[in-house]
C-alpha cells in the first residue's frame, strides 16, 4: 500500500519555497516597470562617444541607449550632470542608473556592471607644437611633467604604470590641460586622440597642439550600469542588443556619423 506524505510536509515545503522567492526578490533589484526612466549620463568632452550639447550628453554612446530604450520598453534620459569626475561619483552612490560609456578597471568594476565592450578608442599624448620629444615607449614620459583630467583612465597597464612611475597633474577640464602645455608648465598631456583633435580645434588650439606617435594604448568602450541600480537586472538583455548592434555595424555606423559630425562642425 502506497504511503501519503503527511499534509505538514507538503505545507513546509510550500513555506521554505515561498519564503526563498521572498528572500531572494528582497535582494534581487526588481526590473522596472515600463513607466520608470533610466537617467545615463557621460563624458562631457569625449567626442565621438559622449559630449555635451546643452543640458545633455549626445553622442555615439546616448545613441546606442536609445536604441536600447525601444528594445527594453523603457524611457531614457542622458542629462549633463558635469565633469566626468562629479558624473562618475553620482553613478557609483546609485543617484543615476550609469554611463553611457566608460573604460574598464577592476577599481571601477566594484561599483558597476559592465556590459560586452562595442568599440575601440585609441590613447594618444598631446604636446606643445615645437616641442616634440621622440616617443619610444611609456619610459620616454619619465622624468617629464604631464597633466590630464580627472576620473580619466587609459588602460589598467599605463595606468598602474604612471602611477608608479610618472608625474601627472590633473586636471578638470581639457582645456585647463591644453593651457598648461601654452604656458610650459607641462610637457605632455594624456587623453584620448579624437576627444583631444576636437578639443583642440573648439579651443582654437589646434595649430598649437599635436599628438604623437605612438598610440599610449588602445582601449575599449563598455555600457555601465550601477550596482545599485535597479536597472542593472537587464544587463544580460543589453548585453544580446549590443551583439546584434555590433554584427549588424549599427555601432560602427554610429561611430563613422558622429566622428563626420564633430569634425565637420569643428573643421577638424
Amino acid at each position: 500500500m502506497k504511503k501519503e506524505k503527511p499534509v505538514f510536509a507538503h505545507s513546509f515545503i510550500t513555506f521554505v519555497f515561498v519564503m526563498l522567492v521572498v528572500f531572494f526578490g528582497v535582494l534581487t533589484p526588481q526590473v522596472p516597470a515600463a513607466e520608470k526612466t533610466m537617467v545615463v549620463s557621460g563624458h562631457p568632452e569625449y567626442p565621438p562617444f559622449m559630449w555635451r550639447e546643452g543640458d545633455a550628453i549626445v553622442g555615439v554612446g546616448p545613441d546606442i541607449f536609445q536604441l536600447l530604450s525601444q528594445e527594453l520598453g523603457i524611457r531614457i534620459e542622458t542629462p549633463y550632470l558635469g565633469n566626468w569626475e562629479e558624473v562618475q561619483n553620482k553613478a557609483r552612490l546609485g543617484e543615476i542608473d550609469g554611463l553611457v560609456a566608460l573604460y574598464y578597471s577592476e577599481e571601477r568594476s566594484q561599483y558597476y556592471e559592465y556590459s560586452i565592450p562595442f568599440a575601440e578608442d585609441p590613447v594618444a599624448i598631446f604636446v606643445l607644437s615645437g616641442h616634440e620629444f621622440p616617443f619610444v615607449n611609456w619610459e620616454t614620459l619619465i622624468g617629464k611633467k604631464g597633466v590630464s583630467t580627472l576620473g580619466d583612465i587609459y588602460g589598467e597597464e599605463f595606468d598602474t604604470f604612471a602611477e608608479e612611475n610618472l608625474t601627472i597633474e590633473r586636471l578638470k577640464t581639457v582645456e585647463e590641460c591644453f593651457q598648461k602645455l601654452i604656458d610650459k608648465e607641462a610637457e605632455y598631456f594624456v587623453f584620448a586622440l579624437y576627444p583631444g583633435l576636437y578639443a583642440a580645434s573648439l579651443y582654437n588650439v589646434n595649430d598649437q597642439i599635436l599628438p604623437l606617435s605612438p598610440y599610449v594604448s588602445v582601449v575599449q568602450w563598455y555600457i555601465a550600469i550601477s550596482h545599485k541600480s535597479p536597472f542593472v537586472s537587464l544587463m544580460p538583455q543589453i548585453d544580446a542588443i549590443l551583439k546584434k548592434l555590433i554584427e549588424d555595424q549599427t555601432i560602427e555606423n554610429l561611430v563613422s556619423l558622429h566622428s563626420q559630425k564633430w569634425s565637420k562642425d569643428w573643421q577638424l
